[in-house]
């Protein structure tokens, strides 16, 4: 599957899922479609049979009776009509979405700043706030990017989303994070790329925050982590999100000793930092392979890689090749 319709899909309940179902079935295959929809929506071809080819034909053509322009005279009713869009997306292949995104933002962006703004606070709803429906970085990201670049947007909102811009383009999973400079406990500045792995936990997190003591504590006593560790197969890589003061040394000097521990003042320029501690799994090339990470999920992922590793071990380890 897509790595894209998989984002989406998982955070699909199974209940919701079903009446989502019940729903595409009714205007994909019956046509059904309320009267007070803010523009005719596609009939879909009777040669579309599956529902992959018909709901591609529907997300393809869904602007295509719409005046755009005139569509963000009723900024509910098109915020309605998005969510409808974006409803079939995850049936969709991911060249199907990508395109159709593409032609709508160029349409979009045809019309002005003003309604390129609208755009992107209406995707923002859908694909990238706390309460999005059908979160997704990657979807989000094209129409972000369309906001950030047009210079008809105005200033003081297109530098938030060239802030938001920034930091997507840097973590979304998939992508390889930017390099940056910490300073450790003891003064030395080191580098994220010099600190190479088979797999790295980047740690964000403030020794006074209650929920990031309790994963510090997890992290540093769990005996997979530490095993993979000592194997050099796994690194955790403890960032403070601010200046390497005094009293954050002091605290500091309390971390694992078998982790890298480091301070990095304007980090949250590159990462997402609002929710703390923030944990990123990144692979040996620093790209992000997951974000937000749950830390029972990532323990529970960690046992697996260990127990797998273990598994694989030769019964005498003197008889191991190279």
């Amino acid at each position: 599957a897509n790595a894209f319709i998989h984002d989406i899909m998982t955070r699909l309940t199974i209940k919701y899922a079903i009446a989502l179902l019940a729903m595409t079935a009714s205007v994909l295959f019956a046509g059904a479609q309320a009267p007070t929809t803010l523009f005719p929506y596609p009939t879909v071809p009777d040669s579309r049979t599956t529902l992959t080819e018909r709901a591609d034909y529907f997300v393809t053509h869904f602007w295509d009776r719409a005046n755009i322009k005139q569509s963000f005279s009723t900024l509910a009713k098109l915020n309605t009509a998005f969510g409808d869009w974006a409803e079939l997306m995850p049936y969709c292949t991911a060249d199907t979405v990508h395109a159709a995104i593409d032609k709508y933002i160029a349409a979009v962006v045809k019309t002005g700043g003003d309604n390129t703004l609208e755009m992107g606070k209406i995707a923002q709803n859908w694909f990238a706030c706390d309460t999005a429906q059908y979160s997704s970085e990657e979807l989000y990201l094209p129409f972000c990017r369309a906001v950030a670049e047009n210079k008809k947007v105005p200033s003081a909102e297109r530098a938030r989303f060239r802030a938001e811009l920034k930091i997507l383009e840097n973590s979304s999973v998939g992508k390889r994070v930017a390099d940056f400079r910490f300073t450790t406990p003891d003064g030395e500045q080191k580098n994220l790329y010099g600190e190479v792995a088979p797999s790295i936990i980047l740690f964000f997190n403030d020794p006074d925050c209650m929920d990031c003591i309790m994963a510090k504590t997890r992290f540093s006593a769990d005996f997979h982590v530490n095993s993979l560790i000592d194997k050099g197969l796994l690194k955790i890589i403890s960032i403070y999100p601010g200046e390497a003061t005094a009293e954050w040394r002091e605290q500091a000097a309390r971390y694992p000793q078998n982790w890298t521990v480091g301070a990095c003042d304007g980090i949250d320029e590159y990462f997402d930092l609002e929710e703390m501690p923030a944990i990123y799994y990144l692979t040996s090339r620093h790209r992000v392979k997951a974000k937000n990470i749950i830390v029972d999920n990532l323990l529970h992922a960690i046992q697996l890689l260990d127990d797998q590793q273990a598994a694989t071990q030769p019964a005498n380890p003197e008889s191991a090749t190279e």
